[in-house]
């Protein structure tokens, strides 16, 4: 049974919302400028909820976030009070192009935030997981509580191509026609573009996160609910569990590459924090000063300095560290449960 992992919200909420805004609309929603304070990146974060929200009083948002790396001054870029699970930014698409993984399906934006459309109806909700390809903006895949999708159109059509329950999902970055996308009993593989899937072989738990190797395209990482990490050599055919220590029998939520140093992973968990190998996931260790236990979903790296690492967590908001993982400090959002992190490029 899945202990920690999120459930959904009842199918009928997200249908009453999107009564409420309509369907496809394109809506304004531009507090000022993008961010407040002079930086040459902005961390964006997708927010599901706020531990601190109290029933008729002024309460912290949910949904995106932005902030520049230097200081937290965080704004909300997009309709408050959003469940928002994920999110894919394409700085150099469109004007901008963002999609939004959420409980009321997904929204797009082409103006870097200013306006939105929700580009679902109300089939598709619940929507847990993104890949957008930066090859191709305008086709992006989508995981939810009910399937696996894929959209070659901006979000406006969607084909299904799985109808179960989806933790993760990853796209081969040298082959598109191989998609991985992790259920409750396992990992499953398509080598046609989603036509057909077959299990991976000695991989058959709760698969949350799939991060394949930046240069070495045969190197797989696979983060597990209660059972680890795993690692494939065969491009996501067979894999093994690796690591020592605490890894084993971890919750992981999300691993990462360093891209300038791929022998250096880092991995988000749910009990042991922030996990560092340095040796191509052989061995792991915790960095866990200054975070006291707290749940870690996600992890991003500064582009330029490797040493400035962002966390999210599950009701603590983000953290910073800027000395490689030793040591960690809260970087605002307070409260929220924040599911995704990304880092780019100011726009100019």
């Amino acid at each position: 049974m899945i202990q920690n992992r999120l459930r959904p919200a009842p199918r009928f909420l997200p249908l009453v919302w999107l009564l409420i805004f309509g369907f496809g609309q394109a809506i304004p929603w531009v507090k000022g400028p993008l961010f407040a304070q002079t930086s040459s990146y902005v961390l964006f974060a997708a927010v599901l909820s706020n531990k601190r929200y109290v029933v008729g009083q002024a309460n912290p948002g949910s949904g995106l976030f932005v902030s520049g790396t230097q200081t937290p001054q965080w704004q909300n870029r997009a309709f408050p009070n959003i469940r928002m699970f994920d999110l894919e930014i394409l700085p150099e698409a469109e004007n901008g192009l963002i999609y939004t993984a959420n409980g009321n399906g997904v929204m797009v934006s082409r103006d870097f935030g200013k306006r939105w459309r929700v580009t679902t109806g109300w089939r598709i909700t619940e929507v847990l997981k993104m890949v957008a390809l930066p090859e191709s903006p305008e086709t992006v895949y989508i995981g939810t509580a009910y399937g696996a999708f894929r959209s070659n159109d901006f979000g406006e059509t969607w084909r299904m191509l799985r109808s179960r329950f989806v933790y993760a999902l990853h796209i081969d970055h040298t082959d598109r026609n191989r998609i991985f996308i992790g259920e409750e009993d396992g990992l499953f593989l398509s080598r046609d573009g989603g036509k057909t899937f077959d299990r991976a072989k000695g991989l058959n738990a709760p698969v949350l996160t799939v991060a394949q190797h930046p240069r070495d395209p045969r190197v797989l990482f696979a983060g597990t609910e209660d059972y680890g990490i795993f690692r494939s050599d065969d491009r996501g055919l067979s894999w093994k569990p690796v690591g020592s220590g605490s890894v084993p029998g971890a919750t992981v939520y999300e691993i990462i590459f360093l891209p300038r140093h791929p022998s250096t992973l880092l991995a988000a968990s749910f009990a042991q924090g922030v996990l560092i190998s340095k040796n191509d996931g052989q061995s792991w260790q915790k960095c866990q000063s200054g975070l006291q236990k707290i749940p870690v979903s996600c992890i991003t790296v500064h582009p330029e300095n490797p040493e400035w690492i962002f966390i999210g967590t599950l009701n603590h908001g983000v953290f910073r560290s800027t000395d490689g993982g030793r040591t960690w400090q809260p970087f605002g959002l307070s409260g929220a449960q924040v599911m995704e992190l990304e880092i780019h490029p100011a726009p100019r």
